[in-house]
């Protein structure tokens, strides 16, 4: 049997132009409190990394995504995966 050889990949591995074409993108991340562990991990990445230009903001505003942005809320029940999905499903149409 084979062996694959695993390459595991770093941040600097990701070109400039990967991040600039992600910090284009109109993202809408709902969440509750873990969540905000996650977006506080983004921040410290990019406050090591400048090449990663995202607009992070707290919002749900339809109005916030007539730019790039990176938005986040909280969405409908902690601990209900169902009531989150359903808002989450609502906010995007």
């Amino acid at each position: 049997m084979d062996e694959q050889k695993t390459h595991l990949s770093t941040i600097e591995d990701v070109p400039a132009s990967a991040w600039e074409k992600l910090a284009q993108k109109k993202i809408f991340f709902g969440h509750h409190s873990v969540g905000f562990n996650i977006i506080e991990g983004l921040k410290d990445i990019m406050t090591e990394n400048p090449q990663i230009r995202l607009n992070i903001i707290k919002t749900s505003s339809p109005s916030e995504f007539n730019t790039p942005v990176f938005a986040h809320s909280r969405v409908d029940k902690n601990r209900d995966p169902r009531t989150k999905i359903d808002a989450f499903a609502n906010f995007m149409t």
